[in-house]
């Protein structure tokens, strides 16, 4: 009921030819529970190249078991499009692609017997959407990706790490709640404070990552993106 906010910096020039960039993740988060089972859990950020109807969008899939919205792949991508069918996009003609960073900030929550799902760019709201159905409890350890798949979506011929998103992120932030648009617009340009477990410091904020450590030329070092929510999920 809380709900789950993900924001993110995103620079993306364009994409690339080829059906596999069809569906590029931004964000992958998963219970490692299989599709259709009743504890499956999954919360998926996506881009897709613009239509002449709708332009950039993003597309945003959020699951519990058989309640939720899923994405479908479009015909000729690298998901199969009978896999996951109730297609839920959000932004028509956000303009993805372009030399500039643009932030974005997808929230998701229970309202009632309806879930709300809103896009904002930039610190301003874009859209809303008030959906059908609710989203249950996800239970289960999460695992997390940036940029590509978790796993594979249901029925198709992807697997972990396809998907792979060709731009640049930057401050990286999964809330495990809903940001109002007043949180979004006061932070969405300035850094956030992380808490601990023992310190009620932004409680709500699960993963921060601010991608900013510099270079020290050693790999083992240089290779771990550190976790500035506190929580220590580097």
């Amino acid at each position: 009921d809380k709900g789950a906010t993900v924001e993110f910096w995103l620079k993306k020039s364009a994409y690339s030819a080829g059906a596999e960039s069809k569906n590029q993740v931004i964000f992958d988060l998963w219970n490692n529970n299989s599709f259709g089972s009743h504890d499956y859990g999954r919360f998926r950020i996506e881009t897709r190249p613009d239509t002449a109807v709708n332009g950039d969008r993003l597309w945003v899939s959020l699951v519990s078991g058989a309640h939720g919205l899923t994405t479908d792949g479009p015909a000729g991508g690298i998901y199969d499009a009978s896999s996951e069918t109730l297609a839920t996009s959000i932004g028509s003609n956000i303009a993805v692609t372009g030399s500039a960073w643009k932030h974005y900030a997808v929230s998701v929550a229970n309202t009632g017997s309806t879930m709300r799902l809103r896009l904002f760019v930039d610190g301003q709201l874009h859209e809303q959407k008030i959906l059908g159905n609710t989203i249950g409890s996800v239970p289960g350890a999460m695992l997390g990706y940036i940029g590509a798949l978790a796993t594979n979506v249901s029925g198709a011929h992807a697997a972990t790490g396809w998907g792979k998103l060709s731009g640049s992120v930057d401050e990286f932030r999964y809330w495990k709640t809903e940001r109002s648009p007043e949180e979004i617009g006061r932070f969405w340009r300035s850094q956030v404070g992380g808490g601990t477990n023992t310190d009620n410091a932004n409680t709500q904020l699960g993963v921060y990552y601010k991608f900013n450590e510099g270079k020290t030329g050693t790999g083992s070092i240089d290779s771990k993106v550190l976790d500035y929510s506190g929580r220590i999920s580097n």
